[in-house]
């Protein structure tokens, strides 16, 4: 066991250190300045209500992450790809609350009662990020028990339970890559300077990630921009842009389930 971390350790050198300079600058930076707003009292229920939300999902985002950590660590680093898509479940969340200003307050109700029924798929599409929808779809089928997704348990001497540094090296990069989008959109929503988060030492893989993550969103907001300043209304054009979005993907989806069922009624 101890030579399996050792050896995790030194093959993921730079991806461990990140987690240590990520983690210290949420403890010390984001989680305080979050907790002193707190105190600091509501102006009204709503707002309350909608910093509970947010509260909730940070701290178990926090936490799933943590629990990857100790899993690649300890060599467990299939399982934690399975664990890393409730991660993204938990930014598809706090994106979609936060998507509307006039619908957050709603949701973020909804959410503390258990009545948010809105599918994944939707909450990317409104929220506009395609690129982590797209990481959730891979997740997603690696997550169901399969024999492609178990394969690598079971060897020609037999069946395989202990540690390994299988797969490691990637699982840390897209763990990283995630949790990284997932502090950014923390920070931008609580109006944090980001500049903290621009000196961690993050790999290359980690910043492209981010990048990839926020790219439709800002392409989108320029796109914004652009027409406000041409004197139309951005934001009710923005609203018919997502409802196209979700129509289309919807139709395609239709589409789909009805090839699925001319198969099996062939079959």
């Amino acid at each position: 066991m101890d030579e399996i971390n050792r050896i995790i350790i030194e093959k993921c050198k730079e991806e461990f250190e990140f987690y240590e300079e990520l983690e210290n600058y949420v403890e010390s930076e984001v989680l305080p300045h979050i907790n002193s707003l707190k105190r600091n009292g509501y102006n009204t229920d709503d707002e309350k209500e909608l910093d509970q939300a947010i509260s909730l999902l940070i701290s178990q985002g926090v936490r799933i992450y943590k629990s990857n950590l100790i899993l690649i660590r300890e060599g467990y680093a299939s399982n934690a790809l399975i664990n890393l898509r409730s991660l993204v479940e938990v930014i598809f969340n706090i994106d979609y609350i936060l998507e509307s200003d006039n619908l957050r307050y709603k949701r973020a109700k909804k959410y503390l009662n258990g009545k948010i029924n809105e599918k994944i798929w939707k909450k990317a599409e409104l929220s506009l990020n395609r690129a982590l929808y797209q990481v959730y779809e891979v997740l997603c089928e690696y997550t169901h028990v399969n024999a492609k997704s178990l394969y690598r348990n079971i060897k020609e001497s037999g069946i395989l339970i202990c540690e390994s540094d299988d797969m490691v090296e990637p699982t840390i990069k897209f763990v990283n890559g995630i949790y990284y989008y997932f502090i950014y959109i923390i920070c931008d929503f609580y109006k944090m300077d980001m500049q903290g988060l621009k000196k961690i030492n993050a790999s290359e893989f980690v910043e492209k990630a981010l990048d990839a993550y926020k790219t439709e969103k800002e392409v989108v907001s320029v796109f914004m921009d652009i027409l406000e300043e041409n004197n139309h209304d951005g934001k009710e054009l923005l609203e018919e842009y997502k409802k196209f979005k979700i129509k289309e993907k919807e139709q395609k989806r239709i589409k789909a389930n009805k090839k699925r069922k001319k198969k099996k009624k062939k079959i």
